[in-house]
C-alpha cells in the first residue's frame, strides 16, 4: 500500500478551512475519504490521500497550477541533462551556477517554473547537440 511521507499539504490547507475545531474536521475528512476505515492519516492510502487534497484544494481554491508530480519529473529531467552534461548535480551551487547563466535560465533551479524548466531542457538538449556534431566533426 503506497503512503505519502510527508504531510504538509494536507496540514497547510486544513488551516485554510473555516473551521474552529480542527482536530474534529481533520477526523471528518479522514474518515470521509477512507469510508470509515480510518480516521488515522498514516493509515490513508496514497490515493485516498490525494483525492482529498483535490477536494480540499477546491473548497480553499488553493489548487496548484502544475501538480507537483509533473514539476517532479520536469525536474528530474532537466538534472539527468545536466548530469550528461557533467555538471554535478549533487553539488546545489554547481546547478545554480548553471542555470544562473543568462543563455539558460537567469534563476536558481529551485526559482524555475514549469516553463522555465521546459525551456532549459530544450537549450540543454540543443547545446548537447551542438557539442555531438562538433565532436563528430573533429573525429573525421
Amino acid at each position: 500500500m503506497a503512503k505519502t511521507n510527508s504531510y504538509s499539504r494536507f496540514w497547510t490547507l486544513l488551516a485554510k478551512m473555516p473551521c474552529s475545531d480542527r482536530d474534529g474536521l481533520k477526523l471528518q475528512l479522514v474518515s470521509s475519504f477512507t469510508n470509515g476505515r480510518t480516521d488515522s492519516l498514516r493509515e490513508m492510502t496514497l490515493s485516498e490521500y490525494n483525492s482529498m487534497i483535490r477536494e480540499m484544494e477546491k473548497q480553499t481554491g488553493s489548487s496548484r497550477p502544475v501538480s507537483y508530480e509533473v514539476l517532479k519529473k520536469k525536474r528530474s529531467a532537466v538534472l539527468h541533462q545536466m548530469q550528461l552534461m557533467g555538471i554535478d548535480t549533487a553539488d546545489w551551487a554547481a546547478v545554480d551556477n548553471f542555470c544562473l547563466g543568462v543563455r539558460i535560465a537567469g534563476k536558481k533551479f529551485r526559482e524555475l517554473s514549469a516553463n522555465d524548466l521546459d525551456a532549459v531542457l530544450l537549450r540543454i538538449r540543443s547545446i548537447r547537440q551542438k557539442d555531438m556534431q562538433k565532436a563528430k566533426k573533429e573525429l573525421n
